[in-house]
This record gives C-alpha cells, structure tokens and sequence, in this order.
C-alpha cells in the first residue's frame, strides 16, 4: 500500500536500511573477529591498569564547560585558528594523531585519548615531550602505550570489555563507558562523563575533500585518495602509515565507495569502513 502511495520514499527506506544492516554486519563482524586480540591484550595490560587512575573519577569534573573533541579529518585545517583563540574557554579533548597538529598550531590538549590496540606510540612521541600529557587508555591498548612517560595516566573501561569491567570491580567498582566505534566518538563520550556541555566535535569528516584523507602536519597527510570510476576508492601512499604501525601493506589500497550527505547537502565521497562509523 505505501509502495504506492509513494515507491520513490519507500524505496529509499528501503535502500537505508539495507545500508544501516550493512554497516551494523561490519561492525559485529570487527568486534567478532578482533574479541580474541583484544582479551589477550586486556589481560597483558592488567598490571599497568592497576596503576592507573579509573577515569571515573572525574565524572561531572566539568561539568557546564564547553568541550571540543579533535577527529584528524581534513577540516581541522579551518577550525584551528578559531579554536585557538577560544582555548582557554573550552575543555580540549584529542586523539592521539591530532595531538602534533594541535601543538603546532599553540594549542596544548587537557586530555589526550588512545583506544587503538596497535602500537600508536609515535603520534605521542612524535609531537614532542609527553611527560606533561593527561593519557587516556582504554583497557586493550598496545602495551607500548604504557612505556611513553606522561603525566597522568587514566583508564576508561568500556560496557563492551566485560573482562576489564571485572578486573575494575576487584579493585573497588566498576563505572562502565559507554563505547564507540572509533577513538574520536569514544572521546565524546569521555567529554559527556566530565559533564562538559555542550560538546563540539571538530575534524570529524568521515569523508574526503580534495583528494585529502588527514589534517595538514597529521601524521598520516600523505596518505591520498582517488575514485578509480568502478565505484571504489584507490588510498595512495599507504604503504608508509601502515610501516609505522609494523604493518606490511601494498601503496594502494582500494576500498568500496559510499556517498553519503555532506554538511552541505550534497553527496560527498566516502568509503563504506567509514560508513559504518557515521
């Protein structure tokens, strides 16, 4: 009956659903196929989450400040002036790879957060000295996250780490994370437990723009993208990134493409990995 009443509305529900299933499928798929990896590491890290501070304890710590997170996304380019002149009215969360473009542009993060279970050591220590940085670790990071000096280090532990909430309640009590699919969305959620409102969200493109993955001075700018006309997105210089993290890989890397609506309106390019974060 709604079919025709309006096949063109019922058809894109229809098309948006199959996508939202997709982008769900990947996402089980990944938490399936990595829960092994991730245990093994939680268990490893046990005694140095011991040392760290449950970032618990600062729920409602700020409460009624603004906060912005920092994604690595190409449009942090134009929000890094602006925000430099606001820094001292705003909670500064960022990611580990924002953390050098932040410095260089004299803004100095109140909290850095890490959730990567590869060894993402160097966009710490590739931005200079770390033995002031405030380190937030979820419980599965690579161990040589502990091995970089900082400051303070706290431990967010996620709903969906049922073995570190276990090993949190032996040592007084469990408070679990909401958790996200990515280190930029976890972010906000650690910004919404500081009771930071409103919380502002900054580089998180998900898409490309001009041929650009990354902010300018990240870490990974040269990685490139291209579509290749057979509905997939060629990423170019990919061989680089992945040595840092010890990982052999080809330069090219083709993914499926998406468009998806863009701030604009329009339709902007995408990949369907990146789909399933939006």
């Amino acid at each position: 009956m709604l079919e025709k009443v309006d096949p063109a509305g019922v058809h894109a529900a229809m098309r948006r659903l199959a996508e939202v299933k997709n982008a769900r499928d990947v996402v089980s798929r990944t938490r399936v196929w990595m829960s092994g990896g991730w245990l093994r590491q939680t268990a490893r890290n046990t005694p140095q989450l011991i040392r760290c501070i449950d970032v618990a304890r600062l729920a409602n710590r700020f409460a009624g400040r603004p906060a912005v997170v920092h994604a690595a996304g190409p449009s942090l380019d134009k929000q890094l002036p602006l925000l430099a002149r606001h820094r001292d009215r705003v909670l500064v969360v960022a990611i580990g790879q924002t953390l050098r473009v932040l410095r260089a542009a004299g803004i100095e993060p109140d909290f850095v957060h890490v959730l990567e279970a590869q060894d993402v050591a160097h966009q710490l220590v590739s931005a200079g000295r770390t033995d002031d940085i405030d380190l937030i670790v979820s419980p599965n990071v690579h161990p040589s996250l502990f091995e970089v000096p900082v400051r303070r280090c706290f431990a967010a532990y996620p709903v969906t780490n049922r073995f570190a909430g276990w090993v949190r309640e032996q040592l007084g009590g469990w408070t679990p994370m909401a958790a996200g699919t990515s280190v930029a969305i976890s972010a906000v959620y650690l910004a919404a437990l500081f009771g930071a409102r409103p919380v502002l969200v900054i580089g998180q493109d998900l898409a490309f723009t001009g041929g650009r993955t990354y902010a300018s001075g990240s870490l990974y700018e040269g990685v490139g993208v291209r579509e290749d006309g057979a509905g997939r997105v060629v990423l170019s210089n990919v061989r680089a990134k992945a040595a840092r993290f010890g990982i052999p890989s080809d330069d090219d890397v083709v993914e499926e493409a998406r468009r998806v609506e863009g701030w604009s309106g329009e339709k902007v390019l995408t990949t369907a990995s990146y789909a399933t974060f939006i």
